[in-house]
C-alpha cells in the first residue's frame, strides 16, 4: 500500500500520507474518503467562518455544494464557534 493513515490527535481525523513502505491499515478506503469529506467539510467551515459568515450562511452553501451529505446545522454552528 502506498498511503499511510494517520490520525489527528485534536479531531480523531484521519489524512493519508503517501509513503513508499508497505504498511497496510486496518481501516478501509471507504471509512478513509469519508474522514478525508469530514475534514473538508470542517475546513469549508473554517474559511467561511473566517470571512464572518453566520453558520446559517455556511450551511445554505454547503447544501449547495454537498447535497444530502452536508454536515448538520448543529455541525456547522460547533464548529464555526471554534474558529471564531
Amino acid at each position: 500500500m502506498l498511503g499511510q493513515v494517520l490520525r489527528c490527535h485534536i479531531c480523531s481525523l484521519t489524512s493519508v500520507r503517501f509513503c513508499l513502505s508497505d504498511s497496510m491499515s486496518s481501516e478501509s478506503v471507504f471509512e478513509v474518503s469519508k474522514k478525508l469529506l469530514d475534514l473538508e467539510k470542517i475546513s469549508v467551515i473554517k474559511f467561511l467562518s473566517k470571512e464572518d459568515k453566520k453558520p446559517k450562511e455556511i450551511l445554505e452553501r454547503m447544501v449547495a455544494v454537498y447535497g444530502e451529505s452536508a454536515s448538520s446545522y448543529y455541525k456547522v454552528k460547533f464548529w464555526s464557534k471554534q474558529f471564531k
